[in-house]
């Protein structure tokens, strides 16, 4: 090659499998492509992407296997709280779940009712401190992220009366103090 600068470059071969099942090297656009039978469109591959949902239960006894459990999807309400916190799901669920993360927290008392397991999510019923001698029912969810790299940890008002801003107000201080135990907690952790 000339001294014009470029690097002599190796060239490969590049094989692929043809349509009558050999081995092909010519490249894609040496290789006669059939014109589409008809023109494509934005959602051509949607539908056959996306599962159908069954129209009735296989009957009882059928020998089929169960269908799986649809995942709840819940819209998130305008005074829900909620945190992702960089801690390993199953360790922030034990924590929690053993009492070791609600201790002492301020604004926060547990409901004598036991937690429900709800999946992979767990549910406290609680109240949180709103004002002097004020408090609003609440809920306390404990859940991974779609992901299960990050814990989520989520507040929502069992029923919206007046006093909205301060729900919200008092259930970021809550979150945020048991966010922040859900860490220390990990960072003593060992291992």
């Amino acid at each position: 090659m000339a001294d014009d600068g470029l690097r002599d470059v190796e060239v490969l071969d590049v094989f692929v499998v043809g349509d009558d099942g050999e081995l092909a090297t010519a490249a894609w656009w040496e290789r006669p492509a059939p014109a589409p039978a008809r023109s494509p469109t934005a959602t051509d591959d949607v539908p056959a992407a996306l599962p159908q949902p069954a129209t009735t239960p296989p009957a009882a006894g059928s020998g089929s296997a169960p269908a799986a459990t649809p995942s709840v999807v819940r819209t998130v309400g305008e005074y829900d709280v909620w945190r992702a916190v960089v801690v390993e799901p199953s360790f922030a669920t034990a924590r929690c779940l053993d009492g070791s993360a609600f201790r002492d927290i301020a604004g926060l008392s547990m409901d004598p009712e036991p937690v429900r397991v709800e999946g992979q999510t767990s549910v406290w019923n609680v109240r949180i401190r709103v004002g002097a001698g004020r408090s609003r029912a609440a809920e306390l969810l404990v859940h991974p992220s779609p992901s299960w790299v990050l814990t989520v940890v989520e507040l929502r008002p069992r029923s919206i009366r007046r006093g909205r801003r301060r729900f919200i107000r008092a259930g970021l201080g809550v979150v945020d103090r048991l966010s922040e135990r859900l860490v220390g907690l990990d960072a003593s952790a060992p291992g």
